[in-house]
């Protein structure tokens, strides 16, 4: 998904000005933009970078980066409120800007001790916060700081033009160095899998799990993971996965915001899927989100309340191919387990009101495959079972819809294995 800001974040790029041989600082800080999905624009001008609420350098501030306006102009930036990133400070008139006394050129690694200093920062209202990176075995000589796909160098030299593979980072594996997966510990395994997944996943980060498939106790620790993991985490093959990050690559759109209305628009060369989607970052505190084509006509997108004071956008194929049902404001409850399933889909819903309901299955495209309930339904608590023969349908994603003769009251997606 794409987080959109009222404005883009501006990359200011310094490869040039700081004659540099190469992009590879600039290369990494567009990664870091990308990934994060936060709209941005390049400029090597501070003039225009100064307009923004922050500023994202590529590289360094040396004594003769910045003319003696430029340095002003940013010192006046930061004064004002301004967000001002930069990798490494050795101009001092910046010094005080932040916060430091000075730099040093070593290649010595150093160990910190925390003592009284620790409650001095903590008093002024900072956080702590560590880091690590797993080395496994299976990918020792290629480790990384990152859950998200990217694209390396040709020829492992930052002068290399960019590859056009993308390298997919393994957060979890069945490879353990102290205590290796076995019959007696795969669920152990799971759960620990589990955990980081649930963490990855708090923090919108990917997890790629690697299996080798040669016991088949890993298998079914396979299937406890899956099972566990919470109902709106989306599942994909690592080819299709591939395909998405590709894609959302290659996506384009621009944003205006009028008064406090926001319009996205998509240019019609964008092949439009169910995968598209955007957060809006306090987009519940607007009176309107219009997503248009170039000619500024309407496109099939629905938006609905996301955490906190965001709003999500996503394609509304899925909507539309479903009678143009509206979401209601009558109260549901909607629950299926397990998920991801294999043959057997259990189905819990509470209603606040008596009345005829109908509970579907959608595939991806919208179009409706099964009819899992069509009657009358007392208010309260309602369970339901729907056991597939093997086979019936193609695994993949699948919607299970809940409407009333109002409308949509509750919606929700399951994976089928």
């Amino acid at each position: 998904m794409l987080k959109l800001k009222r404005k883009p974040l501006p990359i200011l790029d310094l490869s040039v000005t700081n004659n540099e041989s190469n992009n590879s600082q600039f290369f990494s800080v567009e990664h870091l933009a990308k990934v994060t999905g936060i709209p941005y624009i390049i400029t090597q001008e501070v003039d225009i970078a100064k307009n923004y609420s922050m500023i994202l350098s590529s590289s360094l501030f040396t004594s003769t980066t910045f003319s003696a306006d430029e340095k002003t102009t940013l010192t006046n930036y930061v004064q004002n409120g301004g967000v001002l990133v930069a990798p490494r400070i050795e101009e001092e008139n910046f010094y005080p800007l932040f916060g430091i006394d000075g730099y040093e050129n070593s290649n010595a690694r150093f160990e910190i001790c925390w003592d009284s200093t620790l409650d001095h920062i903590q008093a002024d209202g900072h956080n702590f916060g560590s880091h690590s990176v797993g080395h496994f075995f299976d990918f020792g000589d290629d480790d990384v700081l990152t859950n998200f796909p990217y694209q390396s160098k040709i020829g492992r030299s930052f002068s290399g033009a960019v590859s056009n593979i993308y390298k997919m980072p393994v957060t979890i594996s069945d490879v353990f160095y102290s205590n290796p997966i076995s019959i007696f510990n795969y669920f152990d395994k799971a759960n620990t899998w589990l955990d980081i997944t649930r963490k990855n996943h708090a923090n919108g980060a990917p997890t790629v799990l690697l299996i080798h498939p040669n016991r088949n106790y890993k298998l079914e620790g396979m299937s406890y993971y899956l099972d566990g993991l919470p109902n709106d985490v989306n599942i994909m093959e690592f080819e299709k996965s591939g395909d998405f990050w590709r894609a959302r690559e290659d996506f384009v759109f621009s944003s205006e915001l009028v008064g406090n209305e926001l319009t996205i628009t998509i240019p019609d060369s964008v092949g439009l899927t169910n995968d598209i989607s955007f957060i809006v970052a306090d987009g519940q505190s607007l009176s309107d989100i219009y997503i248009v084509n170039e000619l500024g006509a309407a496109l099939n997108f629905t938006h609905e309340p996301w955490e906190g004071n965001d709003v999500i956008v996503y394609f509304g194929d899925f909507v539309n191919s479903t009678d143009s049902f509206v979401k209601t404001n009558d109260e549901a409850s909607l629950k299926v387990f397990p998920n991801p399933i294999k043959q057997h889909l259990n189905i819990e819903f509470e209603m606040s009101h008596a009345g005829n309901l109908q509970i579907d299955l959608f595939d991806i495209n919208g179009k409706k495959v099964a009819s899992l309930l069509d009657g009358f339904k007392s208010n309260g608590k309602h369970q339901l079972q729907k056991t597939f023969a093997p086979n019936e349908f193609s695994k993949g994603i699948y919607f299970v819809v809940m409407q009333n003769k109002n409308g949509i009251i509750g919606r929700t997606k399951v994976v089928l294995m």
